[in-house]
């Protein structure tokens, strides 16, 4: 997309530095015109008049202003014509987090091309937002005028990994009729919650690892998988906290379980409770 060089690329404050600026004027004011034994304090008047007085003129000038009815259209079908120029030949989010060779050079390069498409489309952002006018697909984006999330995790045209910087540590394409595979995000999740479980994802079945993405998705969205519903391969993640950050009876119990196991080299990976108990009982290890 060819921008037009006539098309206003300023800098427009967000929502957040508008307000610091106006209680820095605030307070300035309040300084300025506080009773004598305040006032009389202040080395520097003339410095701070003249803060107070360019504060006020970039707050003007840099505050987004909304778009009249008549521009609102054409300025929302300019945006997502930026948004997809801005994506093209954009380096993926794989690229840029382990970064192979040439993904520098391929970073750089398309700043370059797209430095002031980016900026009238942060400009346009902000006076969409100063007016209410956000797409209803994008108000729940966070910052629209951040282009990070035009971002893709991959994409078919992205660098070779070979000789990355990052190495990817696991990868879980094990050939199964009903793989499932867990993303980098997901992965790092796992890894928060509990890195016992992470270390084994590799090894676990399309079943289990479909367990965790169920768990994965139900934390993400405050929900507490029900006791009754758990299954087998659901039982070995019960370990893994709850939104509240404290975690469960059951998952407590399951954890003791584990410790106990691994002391007295018993096998714990992918059973149940009662088999994990059976196996420690025989060993005269009461739970």
């Amino acid at each position: 997309m060819q921008l037009d060089p006539a098309k206003d690329t300023r800098h427009l404050l967000r929502p957040s530095q508008i307000q610091e600026a106006n209680e820095e004027i605030a307070h300035l004011e309040g300084m300025l015109n506080a009773p004598p034994h305040i006032a009389g304090r202040i080395s520097d008047r003339g410095g701070m008049v003249r803060r107070l007085r360019t504060l006020k003129r970039e707050t003007e000038e840099q505050s987004p202003k909304p778009y009249a009815e008549r521009e609102r259209d054409a300025a929302l079908r300019e945006f997502d014509a930026l948004g997809e120029a801005i994506k093209e030949g954009m380096p993926s989010s794989e690229e840029m987090r382990r970064n192979p060779p040439g993904a520098v050079g391929r970073n750089i390069a398309w700043q370059k091309r797209t430095k002031k498409a980016v900026a009238r489309f942060k400009h346009i952002a902000m006076r969409l937002l100063a007016g209410g006018d956000v797409p209803a697909h994008l108000r729940h984006a966070g910052d629209i005028a951040n282009v990070e999330r035009l971002r893709p995790w991959t994409t078919p045209q992205q660098l070779s990994m070979d000789g990355a910087q990052i190495p990817k540590t696991a990868d879980f394409h094990l050939g199964e009729a009903n793989s499932v595979v867990l993303s980098d995000e997901e992965i790092e999740q796992v890894k928060a919650v509990d890195p016992e479980i992470e270390k084994t994802l590799a090894l676990l079945s399309g079943d289990q690892r479909a367990a965790v993405k169920e768990m994965l998705r139900k934390m993400v969205n405050g929900a507490a998988p029900a006791q009754a519903e758990s299954t087998p391969e659901e039982e070995k993640f019960a370990p893994m906290k709850l939104p509240s950050g404290r975690p469960t009876k059951a998952a407590s119990h399951r954890r003791m379980l584990e410790t106990l196991a691994k002391r007295n080299n018993v096998d714990s990976f992918g059973r149940t409770n009662e088999a994990i108990e059976a196996d420690l009982k025989a060993k005269g290890i009461e739970t």
